[in-house]
């Protein structure tokens, strides 16, 4: 498929998508749609953009026909070898409160689980560390309790 119009049409049709939704969802009259799905113009870049993201497809292949329409996911976190432990970093949440305060207005409990099942779902021994974590850390309250009490 070298025209972009196939490849969108390929896509609406795959994701069972009209051109209603997509004006919709990028922010545009549909007629502008239809211009593009009929082959009269292309996007910008920056559309396109949005509309890969949309779509979940790969953006080079929608733009230019390069590579797969949806290719394989990348390895997952848990199956990376690097530590990324280091590229987590203070200014990263500082970052994240930054944006969830923008988003609700405040930061409460609703975010911060929200933000924990995105994680999860990225990485799913996060759940098991949390587990081991709570596990631990009662087990240290109740070692401080014995020793405040005259325990062991």
């Amino acid at each position: 498929m070298n025209n972009f119009r196939l490849r969108l049409q390929y896509v609406m049709n795959e994701k069972n998508i009209g051109q209603k939704d997509v004006a919709k969802e990028i922010g545009i009259r549909r007629s502008r749609v239809n211009g593009w799905t009929k082959g009269y113009v292309k996007p910008l870049r920056r559309t396109i953009v949005k509309l890969s993201g949309f779509f979940g497809c790969d953006r080079n292949w929608l733009e230019d026909s390069e590579g797969e329409p949806f290719p394989e996911k990348k390895e997952k976190f848990s199956d990376n070898k690097t530590n990324i432990a280091p590229l987590v970093n203070r200014q990263l949440f500082n970052h994240l409160e930054g944006w969830l305060i923008e988003r609700q207005g405040r930061i409460g409990a609703d975010q911060f689980v929200w933000f924990q099942r995105v994680i999860e779902e990225l990485h799913p021994d996060f759940t098991e560390y949390l587990k081991k974590r709570s596990e631990n850390s009662s087990e240290d309250r109740e070692d401080s309790l014995l020793s405040v009490e005259g325990g062991e």
